[in-house]
């Protein structure tokens, strides 16, 4: 039920996201905001984001307890945004949820549709330019 659920809910974010925010548009504000990235892009935090997560951590444990309780209630409020349609708040809680537990397999699914969203919008846009040589190339010869 959780995978059908996510997959219609993916398939609407995508539907919609894609008409709103192109690719290019995605990867420049990605490019300043490491939290728009799916796992913050892997990349190598600063001291002040190192503090800045660890005070966050400790923030989540003394509401929910335990990091896996943390990551879940995260996890459901992404699903939340999702479903309203906020991609940006979604994706942060969900990068939160993987910061607190990244063998939480929910926050997986819940980064899933980014995932799946960057890769079909580059490959649209990879095809666009296909065509576009195409039609170049034809109209010069």
């Amino acid at each position: 039920m959780k995978y059908i659920f996510t997959l219609i809910i993916s398939m609407a974010f995508l539907s919609s996201f894609a008409q709103q925010m192109s690719y290019d548009d995605w990867k420049k504000e990605a490019a300043t905001e490491i939290n728009l990235q799916p796992e913050y892009g892997n990349v190598k935090k600063t001291k002040e984001q190192l503090e800045d997560d660890r005070t966050f951590i400790e923030t989540v444990l003394k509401q929910d307890t335990t990091r896996r309780k943390g990551s879940e209630h995260l996890v459901g409020l992404g699903f939340n945004y999702l479903a309203r349609g906020d991609m940006e708040t979604a994706m942060k809680r969900f990068n939160q949820a993987w910061l607190l537990d990244p063998k939480n397999e929910n926050a997986y699914w819940g980064l899933a549709p980014y995932m799946a969203l960057l890769t079909i919008m580059k490959w649209r846009l990879l095809n666009m330019i296909r065509v576009w040589l195409l039609i170049l190339k034809v109209q010069l010869s």
